[in-house]
């Protein structure tokens, strides 16, 4: 257990409290998940409650080294500070870095907000500060992930909001017997301390701690009335009332611009949008212009890092990716890793680098995979330069993914990966590196297993093999012994595709492990992992799914059964309106052409009014064997295409019935009629061969070749 205890003496009363505090191994575990590197780089840091405090930060996370110094973001906030005024902190992540705060991922820490376990203990550590503070005492919501787990506590009903004291963001709230006045919706001030020091940031930096200034005071006076805390607020922010109202119908302008409402209030996610300054001209005018473009575009950059706090710095950036990206690339594009570096000009010059060499699809799916963040370390960066070199641009987009880019500089990691880059060559490289294999490439055990299914299976099989859910469970002894138990049943080519179907993520089920023993016997083993693989593992044990197998298992006999029950059958197979649909078709056409017609195209249309109108049509004209060779997947997805329609019409009188069939039943043919240069040149062509030839002729050039005709 991670405790602390700390006596904390109430003034006057004579006499000592002792806190004790102890967070959970679980808590701990999952706190811990934020680490980027290694665990002895960083330090647990708890901070105990403080008597009389008259603020406190309902924070992120520590600064670095906090047992020891005392972070720069509270320097700077006390040189701003009325006189006297005493703060604590209580951070939703307990973890300070040793040296560096980039080695703590945000990320990871902004997932905890639904994670109730981990807010009901930030609650129950901030409930033993509350307990101690000040009477009524002032607590800063430090961002928009402590709003988040803010709201959380809300929802879970261990704060309840009172009364809102300030259209600033300033509201009466309580938690068990303790009152207190929350500043929500501001930043983190430490977003406002990094490099480069803007004028706007450091004023909103300043604004916040005069907000600070005005609640503290009004606490202290004892009267939290709304009106007394607009007093204090106009006060210590040198403002009048006036420029409140002007700041509030700036609000009122953004909720309508952004969600048809002139109320002023944003919702959870966007409640630090209450700081842009939209009634500012300049700033109106560029959020004008980003709502013509879009909607999606212009949250996409409201909710990035702070670009909210200064529009118009960043309105000639943010054009050239428009221009560049197209808006739904941008809005991929956009996110805080980016926007927060999107000034810089060395960072800047490094996402033109890699803009010129990836294209704008592939540049943006890189840049979302954690790269951002590296992009200017420059053994990260010449990290990428060699696995470009060797991998190309399309395979280097796949294989750098966030857990690659987190661990690529590791020496270790960086060896074992050259040494399957050797091993399996660049296309099975990055397949195999991408199958939660990354995360676990050092764990000696693991090593080992992947060692021995390599040389079972062979680097193609091995490849396959691994990205089918098995790396996550091949430790597990139980797995691998019943891995060991089906390879030798299937051998290794039946094997890997019997592995590939959802099959690990249930091989331990029992009831799963019966089910897979029934199957085998009824279908043999070629058949039985080809049966696996059609969406029929992930409802094998539902009772009712299996009773319809049981059926059509009687009805098709093994063969047939297998080809059916893997085109998209099994998604549908309990939709009572599908379940009609095959019996009727099951009694038009008999057991083998049913099969062969039950394609994945027609399943996936059979519902559809329209489509089973024109199924009915086509069967009338061409007679049921026609029917079934004519009604293949390429038709299926043109059937109710108008232009396609008149062309069959066409063709239909041109070819009788029996060519008619045959030749459309021929995907390539049916692919290229649509355009008119093809079937100009098939009109010659029946001309010229007339239907029989001309179907020999096309089955002998089907594919690419038929381009050529």
């Amino acid at each position: 257990m991670t405790t602390l205890s700390k006596p904390v003496t109430e003034e006057g009363a004579g006499d000592k409290r002792l806190f004790t505090y102890a967070m959970s191994e679980t808590v701990l575990k999952k706190q811990k998940r934020c680490i980027r590197g290694a665990e002895e780089d960083v330090t647990i840091y708890l901070s105990a409650p403080v008597a009389d405090v008259q603020l406190i930060n309902f924070a992120l996370y520590p600064g670095p080294r906090a047992q020891t110094e005392t972070a720069r973001t509270e320097k700077e906030m006390r040189k701003l500070l009325n006189a006297g005024m005493e703060m604590a902190w209580v951070d939703l992540c307990c973890i300070s870095a040793n040296v560096r705060n980039d080695i703590i991922d945000q990320g990871v820490i902004a997932s905890w907000v639904v994670d109730d376990e981990i807010i009901n203990d930030f609650y129950h550590r901030f409930s033993l500060q509350l307990a101690v503070a000040a009477s009524i005492p002032c607590v800063y919501i430090a961002g928009r992930t402590c709003q988040a787990a803010f709201e959380r506590m809300i929802t879970l009903g261990f704060i309840s909001r009172m009364e809102e004291l300030s259209s600033l963001g300033v509201t009466l709230c309580e938690a068990g017997d303790c009152r207190f006045a929350a500043i929500e919706g501001r930043p983190h001030p430490s977003h406002h301390l990094v490099t480069g020091r803007e004028v706007s940031v450091t004023g909103i930096f300043k604004e916040t701690i005069a907000m600070i200034n005005g609640v503290v005071s009004c606490c202290a006076s004892g009267d939290l009335s709304p009106g007394n805390t607009s007093r204090c607020l106009i006060t210590a922010m040198g403002i009048d009332e006036e420029e409140l109202a002007v700041r509030m119908r700036g609000r009122e302008y953004l909720t309508n611009l952004l969600y048809s409402s002139s109320s002023g209030r944003f919702p959870l996610r966007d409640l630090h949008l209450r700081n842009v300054k939209a009634h500012l001209p300049e700033v109106r005018a560029t959020l004008s212009k980003w709502a013509g473009m879009g909607l999606k575009p212009l949250m996409s950059i409201l909710r990035s890092a702070n670009i909210y706090l200064d529009l118009p710095t960043y309105d000639s950036t943010l054009d050239v990716w428009f221009k560049r990206l197209g808006a739904a690339r941008f809005v991929t594009f956009m996110c805080n890793c980016i926007a927060a570096r999107l000034l810089d000009p060395l960072f800047a010059a490094s996402l033109d680098i890699w803009f010129e060499r990836l294209g704008a699809a592939r540049f943006v799916t890189f840049m979302c995979n954690g790269i951002a963040a590296r992009l200017l370390d420059p053994l990260f960066a010449a990290c990428l330069e060699i696995w470009f070199e060797r991998l190309g641009a399309a395979r280097l987009v796949t294989f750098m993914c966030d857990s690659i880019a987190a661990r690529v500089l590791d020496p270790l990691f960086a060896a074992s990966l050259d040494i399957w880059f050797e091993r399996l060559g660049a296309a099975r490289f990055v397949t195999f590196m991408c199958g939660g294999v990354a995360a676990r490439l050092l764990d000696p055990l693991f090593a080992a297993s992947l060692e021995i299914w390599f040389e079972r299976l062979g680097a193609a099989r091995f490849v396959t093999f691994m990205c089918g859910g098995v790396a996550a469970r091949v430790l597990d002894p139980l797995f691998t012994a019943s891995l060991d138990i089906w390879f030798e049943r299937l051998g290794a080519a039946r094997f890997v595709t019997f592995m590939c179907g959802g099959v690990a993520t249930r091989l331990l089920d029992p009831l799963f492990a019966a089910s897979l023993e029934i199957w085998f016997e009824r279908l043999g083993a070629a058949r039985f992992v080809t049966f696996m693989c059609g969406g029929v593992a992930a409802r094998v044990l539902d009772p009712l799914f299996t009773a319809s197998l049981d059926i059509w298992f009687e009805r098709l006999g093994a063969a047939r059964f297998v080809t059916f029950m893997c085109d998209g059958i099994a998604a549908r197979l309990l939709d009572p309106l599908f379940a009609v649909c095959l019996e009727i078709w099951f009694e038009r056409l008999g057991a083998e052409r049913f099969v062969t017609f039950m394609c994945g195209g027609i399943a996936a249309r059979l519902l559809d009014p329209l489509f089973a109108a024109s199924l009915e049509i086509w069967f009338e004209r061409l007679g049921a064997a026609r029917f079934v060779t004519f009604m293949c997947d390429s038709i299926a997805a043109r059937l109710l295409d108008p232009a396609f329609q008149d062309i069959t019409s066409i063709w239909f009188n041109a070819l009788g019935a029996h060519n008619f069939s045959r030749i459309f039943g021929i995907g390539a043919f049916t692919k290229r009629i649509v355009h008119a240069s093809f079937e100009r040149r098939a009109v010659k062509l029946l001309h010229t061969l007339g239907g029989d030839a001309m179907y020999t002729f096309l089955r002998a050039n089907n594919g690419r070749k038929m381009d050529n005709i």
